[in-house]
């Protein structure tokens, strides 16, 4: 499903595209809006990390990713709960869906 609000990030001006990882968890990418390409995948799939309910995401707002768990506040598309996951070297963040 493709939400109707856009997000820029990379210098690209993105749709936001949901579907939903094996699990049930929420699975986000960027899609570019002019050529259809894939930008980014927002969420990481965590088998460990249990959701309070379907809403809540694991964003990878680190190397590549940088600056796009603001970029999604700044839109009103997500909200960060100020929750830290631990994966390996990484620290995801929590987020739950306003959409």
């Amino acid at each position: 499903m493709i939400l109707q609000r856009k997000v820029k990030f990379a210098e690209c001006t993105c749709e936001i595209e949901l579907d939903k990882y094996a699990n049930g968890q929420i699975h986000i990418q960027l899609i570019d809006s002019l050529d259809g390409l894939r930008v980014t995948t927002v969420t990481k799939f965590e088998p460990k990390y249990i959701t309070p309910d379907d809403r809540y995401i694991l964003v990878k707002n680190y190397a590549e990713n940088k600056g796009i768990l603001e970029a999604l506040e700044k839109e009103n598309i997500v909200k960060r709960t100020g929750i830290k996951f631990q994966v390996g070297f990484a620290e995801l963040d929590e987020a739950v869906l306003l959409q």
